[in-house]
């Protein structure tokens, strides 16, 4: 049990890590003034893939 509790714990660090870094691209992305629809799609669809 408590293998399993280590491998729980070890595995939401690293999804709150890579939440965490897709939200600092998130922020950087959104300074890009005025991003035309392809720019939008773009930064929607890398901080979707990046959480994983």
């Amino acid at each position: 049990m408590t293998s399993t509790m280590t491998n729980d714990d070890i595995r939401w660090k690293q999804r709150f890590s890579n939440f965490s870094k897709a939200m600092n691209h998130l922020e950087n992305a959104l300074q890009i003034p005025n991003p035309d629809i392809v720019q939008k799609a773009g930064i929607i669809q890398f901080f979707e893939i990046e959480q994983i």
